[in-house]
């Protein structure tokens, strides 16, 4: 069994460039339940922008769940705003262990 402890820090620092995240996609539901499913990256932070941080997934073109939209934007990256971003971190594992544990509703 692997224990994990969170760092109790995380929720008061903001996401950087680098950080894992899973994100909330709220404009599509398809491509919302591929992201939901999904831990991104954030490759770039804009704050001019109302949605600051641009998240790349590895989502293939193939993926039947994703839509004709998505298709046609040739782009595997999303902008979120921070209300978005569920859990961040520097550590993909903890992320892949929330996905986990929600997925098995541990």
């Amino acid at each position: 069994m692997k224990i994990l402890k969170f760092n109790e820090n995380s929720n008061k620092n903001e996401p950087k460039v680098g950080d894992y995240v899973i994100c909330y996609y709220s404009d599509n539901d398809v491509v919302n339940d591929t992201i939901n499913n999904k831990i991104g990256i954030i490759v770039k932070i804009n704050y001019d922008n109302n949605y600051p941080f641009k998240v790349k997934y590895n989502i293939s073109y193939r993926d039947r769940s994703i839509t004709r939209e998505f298709k046609l934007k040739n782009s595997n990256s999303f902008e979120f705003n921070r209300s978005e971003i569920i859990h961040f971190s520097e550590d993909k594992d903890e992320l892949e262990i929330i996905l986990n544990s929600n997925k098995f509703n541990i």
